[in-house]
């Protein structure tokens, strides 16, 4: 099978889907294209050459480090070691192609299997494009700002541009995985999906992809197959890996940009996920080629159990899923077209270029999202390797020296270097919350060997108790003795706990004000501190009083009272006289001993010191009264 390069880092070659019907004789009929997109040494191309029967030319020294070279050559050509010759080129003149260099999209007609070609009903005509693979070196911080320098001088075509190209082109597109790296985003490759599928939803907005409009229809859905190579089930199951695989699948199509009218759009609106699992082709060679022949019939005979391309009826009509929708007369022209929306997506992107830097644009919050996540990740894995002697100590029962200080030391370096790595980044939300993120997760980990620290603290202050306590004479004082040890032992507790505590620990219990990091207290511990404290001194203290050494002082008890019946001590009677704020109140204990029943029941005590009663206001208005009359009698000569 011949193989054309479709796209290359000069531009988009034309002519090539003409020259590839009048070679192979296809008429215009259904068709699907399959595009493996992954990063280099991922083993992608080997996968095609197996599967389909090209000639892609394999990768010499990337991806030989985990699988080698094909294992039987590719059913094509033996070695794969040459492209053919692209269109307008003799055999004599095409070079050694090399995977991985530049971005390129390869073309090539799948083989069809032999017995197929018998069949009543004939497979699917495939055509099968190889993307070279992403370069993890070129997924750093400053790659933003490099793809952007690049489009204001021109040169805009690069490996993201292919595999924006590959994504936007595949029916069915495969995704190449090496399941070491599947929980790292750049290391597998799911950085630069993410990307690509951005510019896929600006494409369907734009309705630049013909029959996929700014929705598709369930029947035009395509399908993402997750090939998950090196895999080993003694791990973990297939389930678990798919549903984690998933979640993030999830997790970065929620986080991407997209347009207005895509945005509240799900992954599964758009594409339907298979998942294969493949083991080392190097270690298990049978294993995997009999995986691969399963896939290979899944993809080619139309007979076999979970064809990708079965048939369904509508309208009346019979179409094969995931069939592509562009007439293949038409095709090379919906290239171009599509080749032409990239280009100036990636040159509107660079707008925010400026002579004094290149600012960081919103739709680069993916990017962002994706770079200082890996960057996190890193640090925090370098955190974990300072950290393990402390761990290993602390499991030991053993208390660190100088613990908070230390910690706060690691913590400072682990975020300085965050803000050296990520600092391309340092204008977007993402920076701030991944920082605060990378921040609670050294908080919380630490806080783990704190909590062992203060068992062993609780420990250490309860045996200086103990120890103590011993030496304590038994006296009249000793309860005064007992509960100074306490005090002291508490004391000392809280006074090393605190040694403990890392600076920028939060101390309350908001945890939320602390961006998820958890608090660090020594309340239980303190507590369950003194409450043993207590229960040992209580059992010393009841053993000395049953052994006769030790007998407790007796109080006499403080007791206040008045009696009934003097109702006015302080000198005023209530039932007759009303205080002011300006009544002197005294009380003498004298004047209780000093009383007598008086008339009308009345208590008056019989002394001179007392303040005579107030009349009341009848007996005044009486009075007054009284003397009015007097003073109208003349006085008689």
């Amino acid at each position: 099978m011949g193989v054309w390069e479709l796209y290359n880092s000069s531009g988009l070659h034309k002519n090539v889907i003409e020259a590839l019907i009048k070679e192979n004789e296809l008429s215009d009929e259904s068709y699907s294209t399959v595009a493996a997109v992954g990063v280099e040494g991922s083993g992608k191309t080997t996968f095609l050459n197996e599967v389909f029967g090209t000639t892609f030319p394999e990768s010499k020294g990337v991806s030989d480090r985990f699988n080698g070279p094909s294992p039987s050559g590719g059913r094509g050509a033996p070695g794969g070691a040459r492209a053919s010759p692209p269109v307008g080129r003799g055999e004599q003149d095409a070079p050694e192609v090399r995977a991985s260099k530049g971005g390129t999209v390869r073309l090539s007609r799948a083989e069809p299997l032999a017995r197929s070609l018998i069949l009543a009903q004939p497979p699917q005509e495939l055509l099968v494009l190889d993307v070279d693979g992403l370069s993890t070196s070129t997924l750093g911080a400053g790659s933003v700002l490099q793809v952007r320098r690049q489009g204001l001088s021109g040169a805009v075509h690069d490996g993201a541009t292919a595999v924006e190209l590959g994504v936007a082109m595949a029916d069915v597109l495969v995704f190449n995985v090496q399941y070491h790296s599947l929980s790292r985003s750049t290391a597998s490759g799911l950085r630069g999906l993410g990307s690509a599928l951005e510019t896929y939803l600006r494409l369907c907005a734009s309705g630049m992809l013909h029959g996929m409009g700014p929705m598709p229809h369930p029947s035009r859905k395509r399908m993402l197959l997750v090939i998950v190579r090196d895999f080993e089930d003694e791990e973990v199951s297939r389930d678990e890996v798919a549903a984690a695989f998933q979640e993030d699948l999830n997790a970065l199509w929620s986080r991407m940009t997209k347009p207005s009218r895509l945005g509240n759009s799900r992954f599964s609106e758009f594409y339907q996920t298979e998942y294969a699992f493949l083991p080392s082709a190097l270690l298990r060679k049978i294993d995997f080629m009999r995986r691969v022949g399963e896939l290979q019939r899944r993809f080619l005979d139309p007979t076999a159990d979970g064809y990708f391309f079965q048939r369904d009826n509508r309208s009346g009509e019979s179409i094969a899923r995931y069939s592509c929708p562009v007439p293949l007369s038409e095709l090379e022209l919906h290239i171009e077209n599509v080749f032409k929306a990239l280009s100036q997506f990636r040159k509107d992107r660079s707008v925010g270029e400026t002579d004094g830097g290149l600012e960081v644009e919103g739709s680069s919050e993916l990017e962002a999202s994706y770079r200082c996540d890996e960057i996190c990740s890193f640090i925090f894995s370098q955190y974990l390797d300072s950290a393990r002697s402390w761990k290993s100590r602390a499991e030991d029962g053993r208390i660190i020296e100088n613990f908070g200080t230390e910690a706060d030391g690691l913590l400072q370096n682990a975020l300085e270097e965050y803000d050296r790595d990520a600092a391309a980044f340092r204008h977007t939300k993402t920076f701030i919350r991944k920082r605060n993120e990378l921040r609670s997760s050294i908080l919380n980990d630490l806080r783990t060997i704190y909590a062992k620290q203060l068992l062993k603290l609780r420990e250490v202050a309860f045996d200086r108790f103990k120890l103590a306590l011993t030496r304590i004479q038994v006296t009249n004082r000793v309860e005064k003795d007992v509960e100074r040890q306490i005090r002291e032992n508490e004391k000392y507790f809280i006074e090393q706990a605190d040694l403990l505590k890392c600076r920028d620990a939060p101390r309350g219990g908001n945890a939320s004000s602390n961006a998820g990091a958890l608090p660090w207290r020594h309340e239980i511990e303190r507590r369950a501190l003194v409450d043993a404290m207590r229960e040992v001194a209580t059992e010393r203290l009841q053993f000395a009083r049953l052994q006769g050494a030790y007998v407790p002082t007796q109080r006499q008890p403080v007791q206040f009272s008045f009696h009934y019946l003097h109702p006015n001590p302080f000198g005023t009677d209530s039932r007759q006289d009303r205080l002011t704020s300006t009544d002197p109140i005294r009380y003498d204990p004298t004047v209780s001993r000093v009383a007598t029943v008086l008339r009308a029941g009345s208590i008056r005590p019989q002394t001179d010191n007392v303040r005579a009663p107030r009349k009341s206001r009848q007996e005044a208005a009486k009075t007054k009264v009284q003397g009015t009359k007097e003073s109208a009698v003349p006085a008689r000569s």
